[in-house]
């Protein structure tokens, strides 16, 4: 089984926060687009969605974190998305804007 069990206490302090869905769907679409999926190329992605959103790299990191992991804190990111592969990262980043559009609902 695929599912991740996001913790209760990071969906909260980290997911469930306005703007979050827009940011994880802005790095959705960039990642899902690359043409190579190596640390490097990733965290370059991750970088010019953050300035084209003009929000702090950790705006972006964290809840990227919490969706692909289920936690606040874990392995370096970019290694964890190398890891996953990029079908299942952006999986995850898209199940992850479900849920928190499920619990606004």
């Amino acid at each position: 089984m695929d599912k991740i069990n996001i913790e209760p206490q990071a969906f909260d302090s980290v997911l469930n926060k306005e703007g979050v869905p827009c940011i994880l769907q802005a790095l959705q679409e960039k990642l899902s687009a690359l043409k190579y999926w190596d640390e490097e190329s990733i965290e370059s992605a991750v970088r010019e969605v953050a300035s084209s959103l003009q929000i702090k790299g950790g705006q972006i990191i964290h809840p990227t974190r919490v969706s692909l992991s289920g936690k606040k804190v874990g392995p370096g990111l970019f290694e964890l998305m190398v890891a996953l592969g990029q079908s299942k990262t952006v999986k995850r980043l898209k199940e992850a804007i479900e849920k928190i559009k499920e619990v606004k609902k």
